[in-house]
Order: C-alpha cells, then structure tokens, then sequence
C-alpha cells in the first residue's frame, strides 16, 4: 500500500506511475501474486499455432487507486490474466508450470521496486 498526500496537480501522480496498467475492477480471471501459486489449470486462453512456444503468461503490473481524506492510497500488485495465459497440451507439466511461475515472480519483483521508488519519492504540494 502507498499514501500519499494529494496535490493539486494529479498529473504528477500521473507521470509517476504512467507506465503501470490500471485495473479498475479486478475480474475473475486476474490473480494475484500474493494469493497463490500458479497452477495447470490457472491456463485457460486457447494455445496458439506458434511452434516454438511451450506456453504464453500474460502478466502485468496493476494498479489500485482510492482516495480518502487528503490523501490518495495506492495499491500495486502483480497479476496473472488466466483468459489470456496458456500452456501447449504436450507442454502440461511441472517443469513448463514452473517456468510461467518465473515470469509472474519477476513481475512482482518489479511491482516491488515500483513500489520502492514511489514510496521515496517526494512529491510536492
């Protein structure tokens, strides 16, 4: 979770995090990094006729905004889209699984530092 003071120029805020997706209402095909680990059947986008892909994760950095008083707070997450993510039926094992679950740790690696750099900035009145 962030706080921070509003201001009375959103857009610094805007310029801060522009680079991260918003997620306005989070669907049920979204996970969350801090829920669980991924599992097969969290794969359910059909496969591509890429031959040399064993799978595809859509992840992505998501964003959270509620406002509150004088201040904004922020919510920043990894997330795994499940209709958009799939493994090749002979690629459906541990080691793929394993793999895709890489490419979500490194997202939340990065959410992490997101989280890090806007905590520390400091945004003026």
């Amino acid at each position: 979770m962030i706080r921070i003071k509003k201001m009375r120029n959103l857009q610094r805020v805007s310029l801060l995090i522009s680079f991260v997706v918003l997620v306005g209402t989070i669907d049920a095909q979204i996970l969350n990094w801090k829920q669980r680990k991924l599992e097969l059947d969290d794969f359910k986008a059909q496969e591509l006729s890429v031959d040399t892909l064993a799978g595809q994760s859509s992840v992505f950095i998501g964003m959270l905004q509620k406002s509150k008083g004088a201040f904004l707070t922020f919510s920043v997450d990894a997330c795994f889209d499940q209709s958009e993510s799939w493994i090749r039926v002979s690629n459906k094992n541990q080691e793929t699984l394993n793999h895709e679950q890489g490419h979500f740790d490194i997202t939340e690696i990065y959410a992490r530092q997101l989280i890090k750099k806007v905590k520390l900035k400091k945004i003026p009145d």
